[in-house]
């Protein structure tokens, strides 16, 4: 009998792993996807993020826990691979992972071959300035005025059309905050997640007025592979219908999240 049993068990296939969905994104990206503690200012952001597999364990951010949460809705392990922001549809292209998740939004320069799901997350572009300074009330009192942002396509045009006296852009926006602590900016115009986040943990700085426009994160796929953007397209259709979207968002607006 036990010989029987033996063969029966034998029999059995192993349950099969779980397939693996390899993901881009830059690591060095507070708050989205971030090692907390880990220091990034001699980085170069042109390369990718020098990280180990260790670390990469203890990765936290929005994005993070939206991409867990699409995990298990998906079915699937994800994976991953830590690349420069500059090169991440390049790479995406290249096939070194299958999706991007990291507060990503599409643009005139991006590839015909990447098409976006539908917005996962909504943001947009605050003034924020040093908690002392009380002159600044809103973006029109922004005309004239040195102002920091980071540099991406979409938020050059809306800082230019705010006709700063000087406009400077930055790759980090780490170190874009810091300039203004520093009192080389009068203000920086950057994304609401970063800079409800960042306010939350920083009482140098305050949050001006409302978000000057209302655009989404989304997760870049290659054109090709339509089933992959079906899945996708539906695991966040239950999530944002499950409320489960604006509960990580509103987290990771306020203080009871790590900071730097």
């Amino acid at each position: 009998m036990l010989s029987l049993v033996l063969c029966a068990a034998l029999a059995v296939p192993p349950p099969a792993e779980a397939p693996v969905l390899r993901v881009g994104m830059d690591t060095r990206s507070r708050p989205w996807a971030f090692v907390p503690g880990l220091e990034y200012s001699d980085e170069d952001y042109l390369q990718a993020p020098r990280v180990t597999p260790a670390q990469l364990e203890t990765i936290v951010g929005v994005d993070i826990d939206v991409l867990e949460a699409l995990a298990s809705r998906l079915g699937v392990k994800t994976r991953i691979v830590p690349t420069a922001w500059q090169s991440v549809e390049k790479g995406l292209l290249e096939k070194k992972y299958d999706v991007i998740v990291n507060a990503w939004v599409p643009n005139s320069r991006t590839p015909a071959g990447i098409v976006a799901t539908s917005a996962y997350n909504e943001w947009g572009l605050l003034v924020v300035v040093r908690s002392g300074d009380t002159g600044l009330r809103s973006f029109a009192d922004l005309a004239g005025k040195v102002v920091g942002h980071f540099e991406d396509p979409s938020v050059d045009r809306s800082v230019i059309s705010l006709r700063p006296g000087k406009r400077v852009p930055f790759d980090d926006s780490d170190a874009l905050f810091d300039a203004l602590a520093d009192g080389k900016l009068d203000a920086v115009v950057e994304d609401s997640f970063y800079s409800r986040w960042r306010a939350a943990h920083d009482p140098r700085f305050r949050i001006v007025g409302e978000p000057l426009n209302r655009v989404g994160y989304h997760i870049a796929v290659r054109r090709e592979d339509k089933e992959l953007l079906a899945r996708l397209e539906a695991a966040i259709k239950d999530l944002r219908s499950s409320g489960e979207l604006g509960r990580i968002r509103k987290r990771w607006e306020g203080p009871d999240t790590p900071g730097r």
